[in-house]
């Protein structure tokens, strides 16, 4: 599966946010410049990005739980 099919599903089903949004936060608190995301090694621009990504995913799809 894609990322950005990966990351619309991750936002539906409510697992973005202890797959990504979380590890995404310690990263930046811990000043990294690289952090995995679904086994690959990112580099904290492109998971500013995919944060963006999930951002507009939330705001077009909202979840039909909430």
């Amino acid at each position: 599966m894609g990322w950005m099919k990966q990351i619309y599903v991750m936002c539906q089903d409510g697992t973005f946010d202890q797959e990504f949004t979380q590890k995404y936060k310690e990263a930046l608190v811990n000043e990294k410049n690289s952090m995995y995301f679904d086994g690959m090694l990112i580099t904290m621009d492109q998971a500013a990005g995919i944060a963006m990504l999930a951002k507009d995913v939330n705001k077009a799809f909202p979840n039909k739980e909430t």
